[in-house]
């Protein structure tokens, strides 16, 4: 019995040494960057309405993160009544930017209003960025 362990120990040996030194639960390197986005209003706070009733017009800059390809959506949320909001493209497919448009009624209170943008895709979650549009 003696003379077999000698002659399976070394063959043993490099299955042991290969396993302490790599394999699957070796480090790799840093986790990969999640996919996300995120939007910056970029126009100056606050926007003035150009014309009532055509209104304000706001860029949007869209950063995509981790390799993320798909369409994003860009809706206006906390119109005041009447208000409207409407973005060329309105879907981004590719590229970064959008322009929205918020149509403001004939006759529109006077002062300064928050809009929130939020952009959307299946995926990722939801990034927002404001704007102040002024009524002047």
């Amino acid at each position: 019995m003696p003379s077999l362990l000698r002659r399976i120990i070394p063959l043993l040996i490099p299955v042991v040494s290969a396993t302490a030194c790599g394999g699957a639960d070796s480090p790799a390197g840093p986790a990969p960057t999640p996919l996300g986005i995120s939007i910056t209003v970029t126009n100056p706070d606050p926007v003035p309405v150009l014309a009532v009733p055509v209104g304000a017009q706001v860029s949007i800059a869209l950063t995509r993160s981790g390799g993320f390809t798909g369409a994003v959506t860009v809706s206006a949320e906390g119109l005041p009544t009447g208000w409207t909001a409407s973005f060329a493209p309105a879907q981004i497919t590719s590229g970064s930017g959008t322009l929205a448009t918020v149509t403001v009624p004939a006759s529109p209170t006077r002062g300064n209003y928050v809009v929130a943008f939020r952009a959307s895709a299946t995926g990722v979650s939801d990034a927002t960025g404001l704007a102040t549009i002024r009524v002047q």
